[in-house]
């Protein structure tokens, strides 16, 4: 027997709090998961020169790719730059 489901009235898009600002500021990589509730094996949406595991605006997404989240994590680093501009944290030379 077929049963109706009823949507979820939420929304499921990931929000940018004061907390994710600082920790995108700090290029804290595991306070920026936390602030923006991410899995540990999704992408980073810190800059690639900050952390190996960050991604570029230049990246292709690849939807082959065994790296989840690429595209949600440009999509992150793009509103964060337009919020807070780029991280003042440690950079990697």
């Amino acid at each position: 027997m077929p049963t109706r489901r009823t949507p979820l009235r939420r929304n499921l898009r990931r929000r940018i709090t004061p907390v994710a600002i600082a920790a995108w500021k700090a290029a804290d990589y595991i306070g920026l998961h936390r602030a923006l509730n991410l899995a540990p094996w999704e992408a980073s949406p810190l800059p690639r020169r900050v952390t190996g595991l960050g991604v570029d605006a230049g990246m292709a997404v690849d939807p082959n790719s065994n790296w989840r989240g690429v595209g949600q994590a440009l999509e992150l680093q793009r509103e964060l730059l337009a919020v807070a501009g780029p991280p003042t944290g440690a950079a990697r030379g």
